[in-house]
């Protein structure tokens, strides 16, 4: 297949003919953190990042553990200021992502655990936020293809000074492409942060809502039922994977609808919790449906209204009800004994579902929005980072200034 004009094949793909390949060697070296006992540690002091703490693009604070103040005197060397970029050579792909990041200001002054490595650049013509986003299409792929061990995978730092790496040969390239890639960055982490806001709103507006309660009474028009009286469980139809024909009723499972099959067992609108494997979960179909045998689904609304049952359902957590040690399974003769405050009033039902199906609706765009947004992030990096689309003219085509 001929290369388009003013483009070459190499190691790495078709690029830009002024673009250089080089090896991350020759570049870039990669400097392993200490490692600590744990005996050291300290209720607190200076932050010590360990593998736990590096994630996809940043470093997670969940998991803390500290080191003594004066450390940042006995191991300078292993300090780190923002701009570093940490790359975890131990299981350094989690959740399909590659374990890599820069520090932030607020991330620092911490001190580098062993396992961690701080990836230093040696070049002075390459911009260290071009290098991170290379880091995530480059080396991503060189530890897909040949990280070592399999219970513990780490990445080789030998093998890892041979991975090569398109460089575009000026900084205004590299610094318009790392542009573009953190504005989309930027463009993710605020869906991102919108969506755990989203969620934690319509969480408290469930246990307001759904409260049966207010000072310590019964809210008026409200009643103590049993769950067998609302809703009663039954367990789900056996279907196996040999029998299954494609059609337009979803088989629901234990963790939703996976399939669908040309035959229904129950009308819809439905109710279903996962009896065993996702234990609890609760899923709402809209149409008639086959409930797989993990589950257990609503045979009855007794006159209550189907959204609003899901929802009660959910805020319940019906794990409560398990059953079993090895495979633990949802005894539902202990979720019908379970007694909860339900309206009385169909409308007040369905008002209150209202609200809630709209908060879902909202989350669920904006979910959608921010998988484009990935999406759209992904098809740039291919794009940008292989110089198929180019955001500065090439020297050759760059406009002469006047004389």
């Amino acid at each position: 297949m001929a290369v388009k004009a003013g483009y070459k094949q190499t190691e790495v793909g078709v690029i830009p003919e002024d673009w250089d390949v080089s090896q991350f060697g020759d570049n870039f070296s990669v400097i392993a953190g200490i490692g600590f006992s744990k005996s050291e540690y300290t209720n607190y002091g200076i932050r010590l990042i360990r593998i736990d703490n590096v994630s996809y693009g940043e470093i997670q604070w969940d998991s803390l553990a500290y080191l003594p103040n004066e450390y940042k005197d006995t191991y300078s060397k292993a300090l780190l200021k923002e701009g570093d970029i940490l790359l975890a050579l131990n299981r350094p792909i989690t959740n399909n992502q590659l374990k890599i990041a820069i520090l932030k200001r607020e991330d620092t002054p911490a001190i580098l655990y062993q396992r961690v490595g701080r990836i230093q650049i040696l070049s002075s013509n390459i911009k260290i936020l071009f290098a991170y986003y290379s880091f995530l299409v480059y080396i991503r792929k060189f530890v897909e293809e040949s990280s070592v061990g399999t219970d513990q995978p780490f990445i080789s730092t030998v093998k890892l000074k041979k991975v090569r790496l398109p460089i575009p040969p000026t900084k205004t390239e590299q610094t318009a492409i790392a542009n573009a890639l953190s504005d989309a960055d930027t463009w993710i982490q605020s869906l991102t942060r919108l969506i755990a806001k989203k969620r934690q709103i319509k969480q408290g507006a469930m246990q307001s809502l759904l409260n049966p309660y207010e000072d310590g009474v019964l809210k008026g028009g409200w009643e103590v039922k049993r769950l067998v009286d609302i809703a009663p469980l039954q367990r789900g139809f056996d279907l196996p994977s040999s029998q299954l024909e494609r059609g337009e009723y979803p088989v629901v499972y234990s963790n939703g609808v996976l399939n669908f099959h040309n035959q229904k067992q129950v009308a819809g609108p439905g109710v279903i919790t996962g009896r065993s494997g996702t234990l609890g979960s609760i899923h709402f179909v809209t149409s008639d449906y086959w409930p797989h045998n993990t589950t257990l689904w609503a045979t009855s609304f007794n006159g209550n209204v189907p959204k609003f049952v899901f929802y009660l359902f959910k805020s319940i957590g019906f794990s409560r009800f398990a059953t079993g040690s090895g495979v633990p399974t949802l005894n539902r003769n202990d979720a019908h004994g379970f007694s909860v405050g339900i309206p009385q009033n169909a409308d007040e039902q369905t008002r209150i579902a209202t609200i809630l199906s709209d908060m879902d609706k909202e989350i669920s765009d904006l979910e959608a929005k921010l998988e484009k947004a990935k999406a759209l992030k992904q098809g740039m990096m291919q794009n940008l980072l292989t110089g198929k689309i180019r955001l500065v003219k090439p020297a050759q085509e760059a406009p002469h200034a006047n004389p």
